[in-house]
C-alpha cells in the first residue's frame, strides 16, 4: 500500500524527487515496487533499466 501511495504522489509532482535511481536485485522486486519505480521514471524516456538473476530469487513467485 505504501508503494502505491508513493507512486501516486510522485506522478502528481511538478518536479521529480530524484534525477536517478539504481535498482539492484531486481529479481526480488514486487509488482507494487515496480509501479513505484515506474512512477519515478515516468518523466523521462528510457528512464528504467533493471538487471537481475532469476537463479538468485529469494521469493519464488511468478515474474516476467
Amino acid at each position: 500500500m505504501m508503494f502505491s501511495q508513493l507512486a501516486t504522489q510522485i506522478t502528481e509532482r511538478k518536479h521529480p524527487p530524484f534525477d536517478f535511481a539504481v535498482m539492484d536485485e531486481a529479481q526480488d522486486v514486487s509488482i507494487a515496487q515496480l509501479r513505484f519505480l515506474a512512477a519515478m521514471g515516468s518523466w523521462r524516456a528510457d528512464a528504467l533499466f533493471f538487471a537481475g538473476d532469476l537463479g538468485q530469487r529469494i521469493f519464488q513467485q511468478p515474474f516476467s
